[in-house]
């Protein structure tokens, strides 16, 4: 045991759907107790990360997460954003959240 608990572990628990950029990628997540149904295979770009998720938001999967699913059926619109796991807890991910915030509070559909 490593006797500590990294933000890539607590990201990891946190996430609904993880994107596995290989196989081996994809098996460490399942060595992790990752549900496979959970784990999706992708590039390594953002990019078509991002596509793949926007896929799945126009299908009406049910695998999304609560919120998404919630301001969907309440017709609002949202914001898919991608960020690098290993960032999460930085300022540039707050000072990122922020602006999107501010952003998106003059529109009462998102």
């Amino acid at each position: 045991a490593r006797g500590f608990v990294s933000k890539t572990d607590i990201i990891a628990t946190m996430a609904d759907v993880h994107c596995a950029h290989s196989e081996e990628a994809r098996s460490g997540l399942l060595s992790e107790c990752v549900p496979d149904r959970n784990v999706i295979g992708s590039v390594t770009t953002v990019v078509d990360d991002l596509a793949l998720m926007s896929e799945h938001l126009k299908s009406g999967d049910t695998g999304l997460t609560m919120p998404f699913r919630t301001a969907r059926e309440a017709g609002r619109r949202g914001i898919l954003v991608t960020s690098h796991r290993s960032a999460a807890f930085c300022k540039g991910r707050t000072n990122m959240c922020q602006a999107l915030r501010r952003l998106a509070q003059p529109h009462d559909d998102i």
